[in-house]
């Protein structure tokens, strides 16, 4: 009996030694498999602009030397904090970035404690929100602008501070003004020292813009199996832009027309919808590894438009465009005058008083700041197309842009109250660049043009009445530079 009880006791003995030897393969495991970021809460002593966050390092600096460092908010005063008044999602503060209509962006980098290893992959996320007012100026015209625009955020890997050898994730276009967490995967394919988590624009973009994301509470870096998704990883949403013509309109003298776009996020053919003027064409090719859209057509006399459309299971993203076919003209083929005749001296013609837009009658009349409204200028239901029944309402812009070289407007774009925060702000941005690109292709320099989406914030009137929704659905002029 006294053997055997010295045996129980050598054999509980050594399940104990067993198990706190499997404890502590499962600590030094857990150990390397996270990497907890400094500071990843984006804590400081208290809310300022223009000073990156402690245990940052502000990539803006390096490139481009010119403009300030990202901001910490809230402040107390929103006039020191560019009207940013959004509570923390963890802690007392959190980092805001911005983008800029002058081509610049914002970064931020820290050197990890542990490295990420080459051909592993990583589960990371962080809390992040769109501010509905971020005041600042405009890098172009030095006037009061609301950085309010979605962007993305991109995070690259390095092996130095803000050095951005891979890209390791980027996210869907931050519209949320709640909190909201997003979710990233990591597969870097080397060996990888430092973060960069980067502002951005929504790709493809043809003009730079002013927009704003906040950031906080970044966890820790996990490491995971690379046949285990994220547990929330959200697919990413088409994104679809004509390039050749472009958004807006244009007229072509030949019917045979090659109309070309990009599609990103799309995997087959059969998840792309054209349509030319309102039927379905199959007569398309799409390279899923250049994301190139191209299709030949044999256009109609008059007005084509042309709707490209993407889905995939996180939704879906569509653009437009107008061709507008009109034969050559005969008077290309009159002959020239005789050289020898004495050239007939011809007064500048003056500009033709506005009918739609009165208020653009004269420069004086006007102020900076001024908004004037596009009257009897519509799209139809959910299009932000820009038809050629509309041109002689535009064209009164153009001619006084023309006449008035100095001056700097913005087109804004509003809509009324039926749709959703996200569709709003999109459609109406849309439609303000229609306008836009209209004026540019006349030959107005993008400079002095800039354009903005309003979505359903602004109303004139009340929305209860069909009358007033079509009122609200509107495109405004404002002033924006007079010298």
């Amino acid at each position: 009996m006294h053997i055997e009880r010295i045996n129980e006791i050598m054999n509980y003995k050594f399940s104990i030694l067993v198990f706190c030897n499997l404890l502590m393969t499962i600590a030094l495991f857990g150990q390397e498999s996270i990497i907890k970021l400094n500071n990843a809460s984006f804590e400081d002593e208290f809310p300022r602009h223009s000073r990156i966050v402690d245990g940052w390092y502000d990539c803006g600096a390096m490139n481009f030397p010119e403009e300030s460092a990202p901001d910490i908010h809230p402040s107390p005063n929103p006039l020191e904090a560019f009207s940013v008044i959004k509570v923390p999602y963890d802690g007392d503060t959190y980092i805001g970035m911005v983008v800029r209509d002058n081509d610049s962006w914002e970064s931020i980098a820290q050197r990890l404690t542990k490295p990420l290893e080459k051909n592993s992959c990583y589960t990371f996320s962080l809390q992040l929100a769109r501010s509905r007012f971020y005041q600042s100026r405009s890098r172009i015209t030095g006037l009061p602008e609301n950085y309010a625009q979605p962007i993305i955020v991109r995070i690259w890997g390095g092996n130095g501070y803000c050095n951005r050898k891979e890209r390791l994730a980027e996210s869907r276009l931050v519209t949320n003004y709640d909190w909201e967490k997003f979710n990233f995967k990591f597969e870097p394919k080397q060996k990888i020292t430092h973060i960069i988590i980067e502002a951005f624009y929504k790709t493809p973009v043809l003009f730079p813009y002013n927009g704003n994301v906040l950031i906080d509470n970044a966890s820790d870096i996990m490491l995971i199996p690379c046949d285990e998704e994220s547990p929330t990883v959200k697919a990413e949403r088409p994104a679809v832009k004509f390039t050749r013509p472009g958004g807006g309109s244009i007229i072509v003298e030949d019917n045979k027309y090659t109309v070309k776009a990009k599609i990103y996020n799309v995997e087959e053919r059969k998840d792309i919808r054209f349509t030319v003027n309102g039927k379905r064409s199959n007569k398309f090719t799409f390279n899923e590894r250049t994301h190139e859209f191209k299709s030949n057509l044999s256009l109609f006399r008059g007005e084509n438009t042309l709707v490209l459309k993407g889905e995939n299971k996180a939704g879906s993203d569509l653009d437009e465009t107008l061709i507008i076919y009109e034969k050559k003209s005969l008077a290309a083929n009159t002959p020239k005058e005789d050289p020898k005749e004495e050239p007939k001296i011809v007064e500048k013609p003056k500009r033709p008083t506005p009918q739609f837009i009165p208020e653009l009658k004269d420069k004086k009349d006007l102020a900076e700041g001024q908004n004037i409204q596009v009257n009897k200028l519509y799209f139809q239901a959910d299009s932000f197309t820009l038809t050629s029944s509309y041109f002689p309402i535009v064209d009164e812009i153009y001619e006084f842009l023309k006449e008035y070289k100095d001056i700097v407007v913005e087109v804004g774009g509003h809509t009324n109250n039926r749709c959703d925060d996200a569709h709003c702000n999109s459609l109406s941005a849309k439609r303000a660049q229609a306008v836009a690109d209209y004026l540019i292709k006349k030959g107005i320099k993008p400079t002095r043009l800039k354009y903005k989406g309003y979505g359903k914030h602004s109303p004139l009137v009340t929305n209860k009445t069909r009358a007033g929704r079509k009122k609200n659905q509107r495109v405004e002029i404002k002033i924006l530079k007079l010298n």
